[in-house]
C-alpha cells in the first residue's frame, strides 16, 4: 500500500514551527510568562490620542544611547491615561523629571514620563484609561519587562499588524509510490 510521508527534518521543522509560531506574534510580549495561552494575552491601549513623534530604537547596550520607548507629540495639559489594569508602583521625581510607573498584571511595567503632579499614588489600583497625570510637553512611554525595555508599539491596540505565516495543512511532499 502506498504511503507518503514527509521527510523527518521536514515534519520536526513543521512541529517547532506550530511551537514558535505564537513568539512570532508581537502581543507575545504581554503573555504573562511560559505556557501562557491566548486568554492570558493582553493588548493594550494607548496613553494619549497624539502622533508618535520618535519611536524605539534599541540601544546597542545598555548603556548605549536609543530610545527606549515611544515618545508622543503633546502639548501641555494633556490627559496621561494607563494602558491597562495594574498598580501604581512609583509616582514621582527623578531628578527634575516626573514619572508614574504602573505594573500591571503579566508583569510588564509602563512608564509616562515627563509628566506633570501625579494624580494617583503608590499603591493605587489603576484601570485602562484612568487618568494618571496630565503631560507638561511630549510624553515618554517606555515598557519593560524585568529590565528589558520593550517596543511598545506592537503592544498597542492601535499598532500595525505584520501578517505572519500560520502553520495549518501540511501537504505531502515528494511523489506517491
Amino acid at each position: 500500500m502506498p504511503t507518503c510521508r514527509a521527510p523527518r527534518a521536514i515534519a520536526s521543522a513543521l512541529a517547532l514551527l506550530a511551537v514558535l509560531a505564537p513568539l512570532a506574534d508581537p502581543r507575545a510580549y504581554a503573555a504573562s510568562g511560559a505556557g501562557a495561552g491566548a486568554a492570558d494575552r493582553v493588548m493594550y491601549e494607548p496613553p494619549v490620542e497624539a502622533p508618535v513623534r520618535r519611536g524605539f530604537q534599541r540601544p546597542a547596550c545598555r548603556w548605549c544611547p536609543g530610545n527606549r520607548g515611544l515618545d508622543y507629540d503633546t502639548p501641555a495639559g494633556v490627559p496621561v491615561r494607563a494602558i491597562g489594569p495594574g498598580r501604581v508602583t512609583f509616582a514621582g521625581r527623578i531628578g527634575q523629571d516626573v514619572y508614574v510607573t504602573v505594573t500591571h498584571p503579566d508583569g510588564l511595567r509602563s512608564s509616562y514620563a515627563y509628566v506633570g503632579t501625579p494624580v494617583v499614588g503608590v499603591g493605587a489600583a489603576v484601570s485602562t484609561g484612568q487618568v494618571l497625570a496630565r503631560t507638561i510637553g511630549p510624553l515618554h512611554l517606555g515598557i519593560r519587562r524585568g529590565d528589558t525595555y520593550l517596543d511598545p508599539a506592537p503592544l498597542l491596540r492601535t499598532a500595525r499588524r505584520r501578517p505572519r505565516l500560520v502553520p495549518g495543512h501540511v501537504l505531502p511532499l515528494g511523489r506517491v509510490r
